[in-house]
């Protein structure tokens, strides 16, 4: 391989390689949970047979908590579930973020999953909430 085939190969990979790197690197990131910043934050059961299972509103405590766990969540890629859990945060700027759970496994804008600490981490969640 001459000098210039290797420039050109090289440039060649750059191009390619690079654009893919910036695409799912922007994809990794969570984007945080201000705590100040949020009004309440909802959970609704969707995994259950039944008619209907009530919204749960957390308390001040599980939101701090679970702002913390989230903001701590390890990137696990892209992944595809039937959620179990859907989570409501609510800004006091009036906007509101929205999460698909399940397990311990979380998603927000696309279908790129974040892990929680512990298993059924959303379980215990739902149960303890009022």
């Amino acid at each position: 391989m001459t000098k210039k085939q290797f420039i050109l190969t090289l440039c060649l990979f750059a191009l390619l390689a690079f654009p893919i790197i910036a695409w799912k690197s922007s994809n990794r990131s969570q984007t945080t949970i201000d705590i100040s910043g949020v009004d309440s934050v909802v959970i609704s059961d969707t995994k259950s047979d039944s008619l209907y299972l009530p919204s749960k509103k957390l308390t001040a405590t599980q939101i701090k908590q679970f702002a913390d766990d989230w903001n701590k969540a390890k990137s696990i890629g892209p992944c595809k579930y039937q959620p179990q859990y859907r989570l409501t945060v609510y800004l006091k700027s009036g906007t509101q973020r929205n999460f698909r759970a399940n397990g311990k496994t979380i998603k927000e804008q696309n279908d790129y999953g974040f892990r929680m600490k512990e298993e059924n981490y959303f379980d215990h969640l739902y149960e303890s909430a009022k």
